[in-house]
């Protein structure tokens, strides 16, 4: 044992009335905690879980109330990375596991060349395009293949593919989010801003806050301030050279039909007197009453889909 060990140790001599077992329970107590405080704050926890059959998390201190130890874990320090932040979901992008429709190749290739042409157009009115059709027509087998073609040549900023009862999948709540996330993948430049954005804004992402707040925040901004000093990064100039492209699909299968109108409400709001955006919007969805409304006389793209 080292001097410097030993000289440490008390030198009080145990009371009558202290009985040898507490006597000993006090100095392994001591000695436990003299190793603990040469250890990281890492390594302490990860010791005490065996020594003493406790679960700790944290940094963890040991505290000596009358030969009694009692463990305080410190709390972690909110996470700052953006899937934490975001929480987007998974399984309801272009990406997500299990059976996937899709096309089969060489089918509705005309649909994909319609989509391609509007999507290239300079007319700045139809930046939404709406692929609507009656049930069972292979509308997001379609979204899907207009995903992953886009994917492939890297003009697809994100997706998100509602499904009812399919838990987050239905509920509108988390589609800024994951599309967000998404475009922080896509376009690592955008994640100052949006890191900003939540950072000023904890409650950006709560209910309460509007839809066409969180689009702004979380898409529109993020965006446009990759775009707006094109000068100090040629990748991203040369990424947006082409328009970019979200597919969001099945808007019918949202459980919320009143923020889904107000949603499209705010889609087709955003693009008058914002030429600058380089991305559009492709929406499929049934053609349900609260949807088509928001449509009409909009001047949107629309596309009657059928097998």
């Amino acid at each position: 044992m080292n001097s410097d060990f030993s000289s440490s140790l008390p030198t009080t001599t145990t009371p009558p009335n202290l009985s040898t077992s507490f006597a000993l329970q006090t100095f392994l107590v001591f000695i436990l905690q003299h190793v603990i405080s040469l250890m990281e704050p890492s390594s302490r926890a990860a010791q005490l879980q065996d020594a003493i059959g406790t679960t700790i998390s944290g940094n963890a201190q040991v505290i000596n109330a009358g030969g009694n130890v009692a463990l305080h874990s410190s709390p972690a320090p909110p996470s700052t990375s953006l899937p934490d932040l975001l929480r987007p979901v998974g399984n309801a992008t272009h990406t997500r596991a299990g059976h996937v429709a899709r096309c089969d190749p060489g089918t509705r290739l005309e649909v994909i060349a319609e989509i391609e042409q509007w999507l290239d157009d300079s007319d700045k009115r139809a930046a939404v395009c709406w692929l609507n059709g009656p049930a069972s027509y292979g509308k997001s087998a379609l979204a899907q293949t207009i995903a992953e073609h886009y994917a492939a040549k890297g003009r697809l900023l994100g997706s998100f593919f509602f499904l009812r009862g399919a838990g987050e999948r239905s509920h509108i709540s988390r589609l800024i989010p994951t599309l967000a996330y998404q475009i922080s993948l896509s376009v690592p430049a955008a994640k100052p801003s949006l890191k900003k954005a939540l950072r000023h804004e904890p409650a950006l992402l709560e209910h309460s806050v509007s839809l066409a707040r969180k689009f702004r925040k979380l898409i529109i901004e993020p965006i446009h301030s990759t775009t707006s000093n094109i000068l100090s990064s040629f990748d991203v100039f040369s990424y947006f050279a082409k328009q970019k492209i979200f597919v969001i699909d099945a808007l019918d299968e949202c459980n919320d039909k009143a923020e889904m109108a107000a949603f499209i409400d705010v889609l087709l709001n955003t693009f008058p007197g914002r030429s600058y955006l380089p991305f559009r919007i492709l929406l499929t969805s049934r053609v349900e009453e609260h949807i088509r409304k928001r449509f009409d006389d909009s001047g949107t793209q629309s596309v009657l889909y059928s097998s």
